[in-house]
């Protein structure tokens, strides 16, 4: 399992080994959202530096982004190799991956695949 507090220390993410997510209430641990947000393990979590968004990268090759207030999915980018670890630029704008024997990728965040219908 891989744990992250937000910024303020008010929130705290989960990932879990079978790629269960949630965010919870710090100070008496109430969940706010779950969801099955990969197929298998998730290996990183990243806050967005406003607080208003999760990132989660999975054994699966797949970054999501969510809302992390509500738990709705955002956007999602294939990566097609495990993603072991997450960075938001200071200005949110930039989201900074590694995965497994992969080069560094980093995309605009607006730039990822939106799950939203038009």
């Amino acid at each position: 399992m891989i744990e992250q507090f937000n910024s303020e220390q008010t929130l705290i993410a989960s990932g879990k080994v079978n790629g269960d997510l949630s965010v919870r209430q710090a100070i008496d641990g109430i969940i706010l959202w779950h969801t099955r947000a990969h197929p298998g393990e998730i290996l990183s979590l990243d806050w967005s530096p406003d607080g208003k968004r999760l990132a989660s990268g999975g054994q699966d090759g797949i970054v999501r982004i969510w809302d992390a207030r509500t738990g709705t999915l955002l956007a999602s980018r294939i990566v097609s190799t495990p993603v072991h670890q997450l960075c938001w630029s200071p200005d949110g704008h930039l989201l900074a991956l590694v995965g497994e024997n992969s080069p560094i990728y980093l995309w605009h965040v607006h730039m990822l695949a939106s799950t939203s219908s038009s």
